[in-house]
């Protein structure tokens, strides 16, 4: 396999671009079933981007079933297949009352990720907790600044649905995460409290690590009833 396939992304770049990237490769063959990727570090220079958001990307890909990762060992490429999920998104995204999709999905959120922080607790690994630790000290120091905020937030979200250990739960999570970056809502919250949101995430991992199931549920629910779609986004 040559490098030379993986050129450089040139412009600043999200997960989201890496998996469309890693994805169109194995579309057109260039990355074909039964073969390893290129080491975690080799690709990311090869990309041109840092680890962290290779790593969620190739996470991501593993959920959907795209590709094997397995601890010391290379990732095996299985191929593309399964429901178009993205058709099934636009769909929904592009259907009924704004704000009762909006209060729909509210409550689909509250019932995974409040049983996702509950099955943390009590699942979570030493990489889960030094990963969420990571980012809840990202977030101390990067509190005034709105949009890294948001992006730290919602690594936290996905790291605790990661620290579940459900396949299942983490591949209808990342369905429902592509369906509410669709819809255009905001958290009035993040932008008029981020010291609270700051607080309630570091509350939730010191739950989540004590492995206290029952107070890192009604931290996750409380702190979801304070943040989640309060208000369809209306531009004016």
């Amino acid at each position: 396999m040559s490098l030379s396939m993986f050129e450089e992304i040139k412009t600043r770049t999200l997960q989201e671009q890496i998996l469309e990237k890693l994805k169109d490769l194995i579309k057109d063959g260039s990355l074909k079933a039964g073969q390893f990727l290129p080491s975690e570090r080799d690709l990311a220079k090869t990309l041109g981007v840092s680890r962290i958001p290779l790593r969620e990307a190739l996470n991501k890909l593993q959920v959907l079933g795209v590709v094997e990762r397995q601890h010391g060992r290379r990732t095996l490429i299985k191929g593309l297949g399964g429901i178009p999920i993205t058709e099934i998104i636009e769909i929904i995204s592009d259907s009924g009352d704004e704000i009762e999709t909006v209060n729909q999905l509210k409550e689909i959120r509250l019932i995974l990720e409040v049983e996702a922080a509950g099955l943390a607790s009590q699942r979570r690994d030493k990489d889960d907790l030094k990963r969420l630790e990571e980012l809840v000290e990202q977030m101390e120091k990067e509190y005034k600044e709105v949009e890294k905020l948001q992006v730290l937030s919602l690594r936290f979200h996905m790291a605790i649905v990661e620290a579940a250990k459900n396949r299942i739960l983490s591949l209808v999570y990342l369905f429902f995460h592509d369906l509410q970056q669709r819809s255009r809502k905001y958290s009035k919250r993040i932008h008029s409290d981020p010291i609270g949101i700051v607080k309630d995430h570091k509350e939730i991992f010191k739950a989540i690590q004590e492995k206290d199931r029952k107070l890192a549920e009604e931290l996750m629910r409380s702190h979801l009833d304070q943040v989640t779609f309060i208000l369809p986004y209306q531009e004016k």
